[in-house]
């Protein structure tokens, strides 16, 4: 039997996505792989997490047997599991990036990634210790539907930004999860266990809050980057608040990016319809987004117009060469200014250096 598993570090840059739909073109091949093999578990032995952030160095699989040999996979079947892996993990159904992981050969997989599995398979014992807990213990309130819908938002984002070693917005999660669920054993079970914070060294508060005034910080302080990030986070703790969005849309038009501008404002329009003056920012946007593109197309064409000026049959004669292209450029103006009608190229050398020229015929 093969356990194989991987996951590339390179999979986890980006923006995060957020989403609970199942990549359906190899979801029906997982789920049949797992039915024709034996449990995981009888393979991956318990982890220590008595260690640094809850997670042994040991190797999760150091302890199991392999029945047969593994045999090495081609790159591009490494690549498309990889893929796949990638899509699992950013749509945060973690139990399905776990059993691809699994399926990877052992000899492929470096120390981070070996990381990831520990993490993954942390959340499965996180599971099952949830599952014992709600058997022994069980709740006498029952939380309304959307408070439920919002925790479990509010505990995946936590397990993503922790496979993505962002500990500190991992952390602001699960306290956002305790704020909504004080009894919410996974969301503590998450920071004892994975981030080595136990109950008392932290404080149960509404982070977002915080993040509130993040955003609006960094937006008067002429930092709209940073602004979309706390938005971003935001959108994952109240993916239906228009305000959100209308913010979002304020920092990406600030950016200079109008099309995003008018995404954020749409949604927030969809959110609250009666937000009239939003409607009108969204024509003024779209008919900035239409002056741009015609810019580029007119510069574009002014750009292989020149191109094929330089390139034309004329012989040069050398004027000067230089190293920086401001000083090309304005010498090459000088030598205009002088001498009246004169045809001046500024031409880029293979060594890196630019090159003043004007025809041979001139005197």
């Amino acid at each position: 039997m093969k356990i194989n598993r991987y996951v590339g570090v390179f999979l986890l840059t980006g923006l995060p996505l957020f989403g609970l739909a199942e990549p359906p073109e190899y979801l029906n091949e997982v789920q049949k792989n797992n039915n024709q093999e034996a449990p995981i578990s009888e393979f991956i032995q318990p982890l220590d997490f008595s260690s640094t952030n809850g997670i042994s160095n040991t190797d999760a699989t150091s302890n199991r047997d392999i029945d047969t040999e593994e045999m090495a996979w081609s790159d591009i079947e490494l690549f498309n599991q990889r893929k796949k892996i990638k899509e699992f993990i950013e749509l945060k159904q973690f139990d399905q990036a776990y059993s691809a992981l699994t399926e990877m050969p052992e000899s492929n997989i470096s120390k981070e990634e070996q990381g990831i599995l520990k993490k993954l398979t942390l959340y499965k014992t996180i599971d099952e210790e949830n599952k014992d807990n709600i058997a022994l213990f069980k709740r006498e309130d029952e939380l309304p539907e959307q408070t439920e819908k919002k925790i479990k938002r509010l505990y995946k984002g936590a397990q993503y930004y922790y496979l993505m070693n962002d500990e500190s917005l991992a952390k602001d999660f699960l306290i956002q999860t305790l704020y909504f669920d004080r009894l919410n054993f996974k969301a503590k079970k998450l920071l004892e266990m994975g981030l080595n914070i136990q109950a008392g060294e932290y404080k149960v508060e509404n982070i977002e809050e915080k993040y509130w005034k993040q955003s609006l910080v960094n937006m008067y302080s002429g930092y709209p980057q940073k602004a979309v990030k706390n938005l971003e986070v935001l959108e994952v703790f109240d993916p239906s608040n228009p305000l959100i969005f209308e913010r979002m849309g304020s920092a990406y038009y600030s950016m200079g990016e109008p099309k995003k501008a008018v995404q954020a404002w749409n949604r927030a329009v969809y959110l609250n319809p009666s937000n009239e003056d939003l409607k009108t920012f969204i024509q003024n946007a779209e008919k900035e987004i239409q002056r741009q593109e015609t810019l580029a197309k007119k510069y574009s064409v002014k750009k292989e117009e020149k191109e094929e000026v330089v390139t034309d049959t004329k012989e040069w004669r050398l004027l000067r060469v230089v190293s920086d292209t401001n000083i090309a450029y304005s010498y090459a103006q000088k030598v205009r200014d002088e001498q009246k009608g004169i045809e001046v190229v500024v031409e880029e050398l293979e060594n890196g250096k630019w090159a003043i020229k004007i025809p041979k015929e001139t005197k």
